[in-house]
């Protein structure tokens, strides 16, 4: 736990995930001050840019922030991707390269895949990122 810009109390989270040889790293890229940490965040941002103040939604943020308008990217169940909307890296794979890979994801992937979609199909997770799919 750690204090807020206002002095408040504040959850840190340390968040690491596999990459595609199997080895663990944290999620967040270093902040400023060396911290690689997350929070939650409550509400979940809409796409118009106002804040759903939804009691059971929250967002997970970086301390490093976010560098720029960041839409829904895929939700998560326990197995996995349950759909993805947009690639996070469009250098690093497409939509139908993980429909070929991942035969789970097979019409599950683009315009279909709305949070309301993920969660119907047992999401829990739902991140958002960059839709630009540049390179961070």
């Amino acid at each position: 736990m750690v204090n807020d810009l206002h002095g408040k109390p504040s959850w840190q989270h340390q968040l690491s995930v596999a990459d595609s040889s199997g080895s663990w790293h944290n999620a967040c890229t270093p902040h400023s001050d060396g911290t690689s940490t997350a929070m939650l965040v409550p509400g979940r941002e809409q796409g118009d840019g106002t804040i759903d103040h939804d009691a059971t939604a929250f967002a997970i943020t970086c301390t490093s922030g976010a560098s720029a308008q960041q839409d829904f990217e895929a939700g998560w169940g326990p197995a996995g991707a349950v759909c993805v909307r947009h690639v996070r890296v469009k250098n690093n794979v497409t939509l139908e390269q993980l429909e070929a890979h991942y035969p789970a994801l097979r019409g599950r992937v683009g315009v279909v895949c709305t949070e309301a979609f993920a969660r119907a199909q047992g999401a829990l997770v739902f991140n958002r990122s960059d839709p630009s799919g540049a390179a961070p």
